[in-house]
């Protein structure tokens, strides 16, 4: 997987998985255009650590979170998707770092953290799509 070769080791995660019975192309379009925009808890814990400015625009999806400095590490088109971070996040303001894949990779500064969020999709019988999201 994506994320083993950007975080091979880390101290916290979170996983989440689902089985969707919709067509893989479709899942997959879905995960990259998700927009949180409607979702309130996540919108306000983005507002309280300054990674966002006023209200969000309709649509708050993958190119939103790339421009706050979400960093795309990886994708394999309908299997895998790698977002990445590198920032002081228990700060108000983040000191979130605009870094590319590469960087990330080798970012070792004292002082910072690097989260992942990787989806991965995987079909399955009579149509249906396992979506699996880890957080690291």
């Amino acid at each position: 997987m994506l994320i083993d070769r950007f975080l091979p080791t880390f101290d916290v995660h979170e996983r989440h998985q689902s089985l969707v019975r919709a067509p893989l192309a479709q899942v997959y379009d879905a995960v990259r255009s998700l927009d949180i925009g409607g979702a309130r808890l996540t919108m306000l814990l983005f507002s309280l650590r300054g990674l966002l400015f006023g209200r969000p625009a309709p649509g708050f999806n993958l190119d939103h979170f790339l421009r706050m400095g979400f960093v795309l590490l990886g994708e394999t088109p309908r299997e895998e998707l790698l977002l990445g971070l590198v920032g002081r996040f228990w700060t108000a303001r983040g000191d979130l770092q605009r870094l590319d894949a590469e960087r990330f990779r080798g970012f070792r500064e004292p002082g910072y953290a690097k989260a992942v969020w990787n989806f991965t999709l995987s079909e399955r019988p009579a149509g249906a799509v396992w979506l699996a999201k880890l957080i690291r």
